[in-house]
């Protein structure tokens, strides 16, 4: 399958059924909420506003064709997350049915993190991200996992200056549905646990 056909199938096979409130996001699809606490949602155009000037990496596996579409094929996040007070820390979250992410395929979760950190690749200027064996931790009614940090740098279009930046991915499975969190920050201002403890808010409801 091409990068594009990847970007694609993610891009419009997100869930719909999604309530963002003042103090929480309501996952309906799920039947789960997470409260937002110290966080707070930005507005979906700081996303349109990176990828328009984004200066995606050449790599040899690009084809012609996919480089040339990728800017308009990459898949919006649902919710983006900050942190109050600090602007240095953005967390995109998306949920899937699980089977957009694995097709026909018995993919654990596990494997759905190992195989989002290596088609991350093709998009990053990475300068260090080994891909881990994440371990999976249950929560009651889902379970997660997370990458290993993957440091990165990045430029604009029509800007050189080389900025550096940090991702962890979490993959949280909730029965056949799989949420997706990439947690981007500079100067590693989100600490593991911070992080961690996002991960194991999310509470249940009928």
């Amino acid at each position: 399958m091409k990068l594009t056909d990847l970007l694609i199938n993610k891009k419009f096979g997100q869930c719909k059924n999604i309530d963002i409130e003042s103090n929480q996001i309501v996952f309906n699809d799920i039947k789960a909420i997470l409260p937002l606490n110290n966080w707070q949602c930005a507005d979906l155009s700081e996303f349109d506003n990176i990828i328009s000037k984004y200066s995606f990496p050449k790599k040899e596996e690009f084809k012609k064709k996919d480089r040339d579409a990728v800017r308009d094929c990459f898949p919006k996040p649902q919710i983006i997350l900050k942190k109050n007070g600090q602007n240095d820390i953005r967390i995109a979250l998306a949920l899937y049915p699980k089977k957009t992410l694995t097709g026909n395929t018995l993919l654990h979760l596990r494997s759905i993190n190992k195989f989002e950190q290596m088609e991350i690749r093709y998009f990053l200027k990475f300068t260090s991200a080994p891909i881990n064996e994440p371990k999976i931790k249950k929560r009651g009614f889902y379970e997660f996992c997370q990458s290993s940090d993957i440091i990165f740098d990045y430029d604009f279009i029509e800007d050189s200056k080389i900025n550096s930046a940090r991702l962890r991915i979490i993959t949280c499975g909730f029965n056949d549905y799989v949420l997706l969190l990439y947690a981007f920050d500079r100067n590693e201002t989100l600490d593991h646990i911070e992080l961690e403890s996002l991960a194991e808010s999310f509470k249940s409801f009928t």
